[in-house]
């Protein structure tokens, strides 16, 4: 676990981007886009939605995979592909910021787009390469499984 904030983030109380980092199947983080615009049902992106993390187990940490659980939720909801980036900072703005970041994964959060999965059940984690340490780690959901008003 550790500290959440949000970009272009709309969500109902109790489902935050703290949900998505919890370790618990039973929760979720649920965004509606961009707040002043709402996410367009026609927009399969979800409006850019994205969220990053600061790790608590350390002053940086090495990112080697990510694990995904199908929320209790609707099937055309589902993240089917993500982008995960780091930075080296903690400033909030800077977080915020388009600049700085680097990218250390682009592919499949493994929740298959041909079935609907089992609801509130772990995928399979999704491994990569890095070996360089970061503070900080942003993610972004760049396919979700169809159209929807939300992620």
């Amino acid at each position: 676990s550790g500290s959440t904030g949000a970009f272009n983030a709309n969500y109902p109380t109790n489902t935050e981007s703290t949900k998505a980092i919890d370790g618990l199947t039973i929760t979720k983080y649920l965004s509606f886009g961009n707040p002043t615009t709402g996410c367009i049902s026609s927009d399969p992106r979800g409006m850019n939605t994205r969220f990053y993390v600061i790790p608590e187990i350390s002053n940086e940490s090495i990112a080697i995979g990510i694990l995904f659980v199908a929320a209790n939720d609707y099937l055309n909801r589902d993240q089917i592909k993500i982008m995960l980036e780091e930075m080296n900072t903690t400033n909030s703005t800077a977080l915020h910021s388009a600049a700085s970041w680097s990218l250390i994964y682009n592919d499949s959060t493994a929740i298959d787009s041909s079935i609907d999965p089992a609801r509130q059940t772990y995928v399979n984690q999704q491994n990569f390469s890095n070996t360089i340490p970061f503070h900080s780690y942003r993610l972004f959901v760049t396919i979700k499984h169809d159209t929807d008003s939300s992620l």
